[in-house]
């Protein structure tokens, strides 16, 4: 009977015995033949090991999303045979030094991956991204993604250059710190950069890369007819251009990230009250970190936009425990008001905002429902008045008005995902716990607000809140609605948790 049943059913019921989050991940991580990992590597433990000896269509079904992704290490000595490779869609590089490795051509294995679809470079520490190493990048399938984690480039001049057929391109440093880059390193890694990506720009239809390296003329200079998505991470660009010849250059730009941290010397904006109106933005995401007053990017978006985050950089919860380091303040609720005000004219469907606490918050609130009434997905991170306040405290609890901002959310009754951050207080005696216990503390309470909003926002899926943010991994906390509001159950916080570098 199963070798009757379409691909498509087959393949429905295979994905119907691996939860989602293990669909996403490496299955493949040591070399191994197929019945190897059968019956030796996984122990039989893998959902998909006894389905895929009930046939030979389902065998092929099931190599297809176990193999799906493979990861090759310094700690193998061998690669896995070649009859798994056609299935390998993904390919995480953790190699210090491809070029240079004894046991296995990298070269040869990235010319037979015919079909791959991404490339990622992750390895423990940052890589170099010499000619030899970048001619072996360049061996990729001409329709792979490319993402390298952590990279140092090497002195100049530079002749290597990506391959001109590359789409997409993602060098935004997951792993370095912010500020640590001197300018004479900077400049380096800027010429190299520059001269790497230019011969792409034609092709490239997605670029993430490093701000604090990045000339917004050499942005302006190129043309970019294919990109559809720019991202800029970490420092202040070189605002040596404004930011509208940037947009011109990018005629079919969707998604802008401009996560970047602001500093008082060197000001940033990405349009001001008077941009150059030849610049049309049907943007559809949007990510701006601590915009100023003189932001006018929000009165040009249009209905296209469906995803905005208006966040900070660094996040709050790591920069207010070096108050010095850094020049710019979060959005107040009163500031964060004209900025909502004109999402009237988009069709919001999701929404990351970032306030602090002030005697506007339920106005805020209230032109947020009034502007944005197709919201699905919300995070408010809502930070108390004062800092000092709150660090200095020694009651376990801070009073944050759940029901209040429940009622003003009352509106969005197409909202099914609510995450906050209700920055309610650190003092547990945190340095004396492990995080568990610290999570321990904060269940129960949570819960209570959980609870609270349920009961007036019943048609939530999912409510989350963040927790763990002084001494563990952020991560948030989900409960999940039944019996129309009535009841919520608590989900294994790792489903959701988000994991990025600590200052995203």
């Amino acid at each position: 009977m199963l070798e009757s049943l379409p691909l498509e059913i087959l393949s429905q019921i295979c994905d119907t015995l691996v939860p989602e989050r293990r669909r996403r991940t490496s299955l493949l991580r040591e070399p191994m033949t197929y019945y190897a990992l059968l019956r030796g590597f996984y122990g039989r433990s893998h959902p998909l090991c006894s389905l895929s000896e009930a046939c030979r269509r389902l065998r092929a079904v099931c190599a297809s999303k176990m193999f799906y992704s493979l990861t090759v290490t310094d700690y193998r000595s061998t690669l896995p045979p070649s009859t798994i490779w056609p299935y390998v869609r993904v390919l995480r590089l953790s190699l210090e030094n491809p070029a240079a490795h004894r046991n296995f051509d990298c070269t040869g294995l990235l010319s037979q991956l015919a079909d791959l679809s991404d490339l990622l470079w992750v390895p423990q520490y940052p890589v170099v991204l010499d000619a030899e190493n970048m001619k072996i990048i360049n061996h990729a399938s001409p329709s792979a993604s490319l993402t390298i984690g952590d990279f140092q480039v090497p002195l100049g001049p530079f002749t290597t250059t990506f391959t001109s057929h590359l789409r997409i391109l993602d060098l935004s440093h997951w792993r370095r710190d912010l500020h640590t880059l001197s300018w004479h390193e900077a400049d380096n890694e800027n010429a190299f950069l520059e001269a790497a990506i230019a011969p792409a720009a034609h092709q490239l239809e997605v670029l993430r890369i490093p701000a604090e390296t990045c000339r917004l003329s050499f942005l302006a200079s190129n043309s970019w007819p294919a990109l559809r998505e720019l991202t800029l991470r970490g420092g202040t660009p070189r605002p040596d251009a404004p930011f509208a010849q940037v947009l011109a250059a990018m005629p079919n730009l969707r998604i802008l990230a401009a996560a970047v941290v602001r500093m008082a010397s060197v000001p940033f904006v990405l349009l001001p009250a008077d941009p150059n109106p030849a610049v049309a933005l049907q943007l559809s995401r949007l990510t701006i970190a601590d915009p100023g007053p003189d932001e006018a990017i929000f009165a040009h978006l249009s209905s296209s936009l469906t995803e905005l985050c208006l966040r900070e950089m660094p996040r709050h919860y790591i920069r207010r425990m070096e108050p010095g380091k850094y020049s710019a303040k979060i959005l107040t609720c009163r500031a964060a008001l004209p900025f909502i005000r004109p999402l009237s004219a988009t069709t919001l469907r999701r929404l990351e905002l970032v306030v602090r606490e002030d005697d506007a918050e339920l106005e805020l609130m209230a032109v947020l429902s009034s502007s944005c009434p197709g919201l699905e997905f919300l995070e408010l991170h809502r930070y108390a008045r004062n800092d000092m306040e709150l660090i200095d405290q020694r009651t376990p609890q801070v009073e944050v008005p759940m029901l209040a901002l429940a009622n003003a959310l009352a509106p969005l009754r197409h909202l099914r995902v609510l995450r906050l951050n209700i920055d309610a207080g650190v003092y547990v005696d945190m340095y004396l716990r492990d995080p568990c216990d610290v999570h321990k503390y904060w269940h129960p309470i949570l819960e209570q607000q959980a609870i609270l909003i349920a009961r007036v926002l019943h048609w939530l899926q999912t409510i989350s809140f963040l927790t763990a943010q002084t001494i563990s991994l952020e991560g948030w906390s989900t409960w999940e609605l039944e019996d129309g509001g009535t009841k919520v159950r608590y989900i294994d916080p790792y489903v959701y948790l988000d994991s990025d570098c600590h200052w995203l």
